[in-house]
């Protein structure tokens, strides 16, 4: 077994048995002097400590447990920080973040890493992310949902372009039911113009995404003819205008041999001007 933890809490494994085994051997370390976060964690997940010997495999019911746990003795143990675009930190364990079997947080704190972020204990994720997204960010690696999003579009999307961008394929996973699973008009135009660029870029796993987003901009068309912001990047997108042009007709065409929704497309349209200030509806003007 190739696991290893420094003194440090630094970690490398290449397995979930793995991980569990290098925490059992911790607590075993800590015994003559156990500090209380480890007794209650023993007490909460209650470990049959011969469940690890010759690697047998842990259930999977007892690394969700290990995980809220630890969630619930952040503020007690906590040894990395991610931090929002405001600077606002967010406690977190390296052993949980490796434990994610995400790439980057293997990459990053392995203990072969020279990543800056590894030596200074936090990580903050680039071009940023606002505070709400982080900290759901941050609870989703613990309780593996994602709670408290409500309405807010706008952080699932910060969410669903985090988890692509390192590569954490459990939270874009979620963050892609969560879209999917909504009406599609919860998308606003805006919104939905960069969805649908950014899933014609990412591909494969992602078509369903970007069908998502022609809907949407589907429905707001009329906002589309009169947004100077969605006219400039239509122009300015190299192929983004003609595939956006054939998906539409794709997706029109699609609904009407299922006798879905495509007459009701051309008799109702749908304006946003009646509930959104004026400014946002009109058309900017040119500078």
């Amino acid at each position: 077994m190739n696991a290893e933890v420094t003194e440090n809490g630094d970690v490398s494994f290449e397995s979930t048995t793995e991980l569990t085994v290098e925490f059992s051997r911790i607590l075993r370390q800590t015994e003559d002097n156990k500090p209380k976060w480890v007794e209650v964690t023993l007490d909460l997940i209650a470990w049959d400590m011969s469940a690890f010997q010759d690697g047998a495999a842990v259930e999977v019911e007892s690394l969700c447990n290990l995980g809220k746990n630890l969630f619930d003795l952040i503020e007690e143990t906590d040894d990395f920080k991610i931090i929002a675009m405001d600077g606002t930190a967010f406690r977190c364990h390296k052993v949980v973040l490796t434990a994610t079997h995400c790439g980057f947080f293997l990459a990053m704190l392995n203990t072969s890493s020279n990543w800056k972020e590894k030596q200074q204990n936090e990580w903050k994720p680039e071009p940023g992310c606002s505070k709400k997204a982080t900290e759901l960010f941050r609870n989703f690696i613990y309780l593996q949902n994602i709670s408290g999003l409500g309405e807010n579009v706008g952080v699932a999307i910060e969410l669903l372009h985090l988890a692509h961008r390192i590569e954490y394929s459990d939270l874009f996973v979620v963050i892609k039911k969560i879209i999917m699973g909504n009406w599609d008009g919860w998308l606003p135009l805006d919104v939905a113009l960069n969805l649908f660029d950014d899933s014609r870029k990412w591909g494969e796993g992602s078509e369903d995404l970007k069908e998502k987003a022609v809907k949407a901009i589907i429905l707001h068309r009329v906002k589309l003819k009169t947004s100077k912001n969605c006219e400039r990047q239509l122009t300015s997108v190299p192929g983004l205008a003609a595939e956006l042009i054939h998906s539409s007709i794709t997706s029109l065409l699609s609904d009407s041999a299922k006798g879905g929704s495509a007459a009701k497309h051309k008799n109702e349209d749908v304006s946003e001007c009646e509930n959104e200030d004026d400014s946002e509806c009109e058309s900017e003007d040119d500078a």
